[in-house]
């Protein structure tokens, strides 16, 4: 199992879908880190792009799909 990796320890590669934790919001949301504009910023995944508004705090792979 993977483990939550804080966003100041290291930011994940461009634009691939992980898990990230919002304190703000308790919650957990699949997101993509887009580094194409100023510092970077984290997008919904499967929201048309929308920003996440919240500071993100932690990050994680997704974990592996199901086998047959």
């Amino acid at each position: 199992m993977s483990e939550w990796i804080s966003v100041e320890e290291r930011l994940p590669e461009n634009r691939i879908a992980q898990l990230v934790w919002v304190p703000e919001r308790r919650n957990i949301y699949a997101a993509y880190f887009d580094k194409e504009v100023g510092d970077g910023y984290w997008r919904v995944f499967g929201s048309y792009g929308r920003a996440v508004e919240q500071e993100v705090t932690h990050w994680m792979p997704l974990p592996d799909p199901p086998q047959p």
